[in-house]
């Protein structure tokens, strides 16, 4: 199951690169996602054999990943320390074999679900032209 989630036959590894590979393209369809990609959380070599082994995972802006600076959607918590262990629900999904590829984008301190941001950019609708991340 490590090499093969679901309907791919390519590794975390490879997948994670041209995850990368595109969100730096930024499109209409990946402006804005990410506040900050994991660049050194590789996959490791071996993953538990468990359902969600290689699976790539985002993590709202809002959540501690260990070795990052948790934002929560504003620059006023850019200089923060990074976090020194991960968020429980991140914990409990890397203990799946799951890879983090980075923390999305929100609305500032979470104050509603539009996901607009003066900070980090509003996101965009892929599938709904006009349309914010949030409806």
């Amino acid at each position: 199951m490590t090499e093969n989630f679901l309907w791919s036959r390519d590794t975390a590894a490879q997948r994670l690169e041209r995850t990368r590979q595109h969100v730096a393209q930024d499109t209409a369809e990946t402006r804005h996602v990410f506040t900050q990609l994991f660049s050194d959380d590789l996959p490791p070599e071996a993953l538990p054999d468990t359902p969600l082994s290689g699976a790539l995972v985002s993590i709202k802006d809002l959540l501690d990943v260990e070795g990052y600076t948790t934002r929560a959607g504003t620059v006023f918590m850019a200089d923060n320390p990074t976090a020194e262990q991960d968020a429980e629900v991140v914990a409990r999904l890397r203990a799946q074999g799951c890879v983090f590829v980075g923390h999305t984008s929100m609305t500032e301190l979470a104050y509603s679900g539009l996901c607009l941001n003066h900070h980090y950019g509003t996101l965009e609708n892929a599938r709904f032209p006009g349309c914010n991340g949030g409806r």
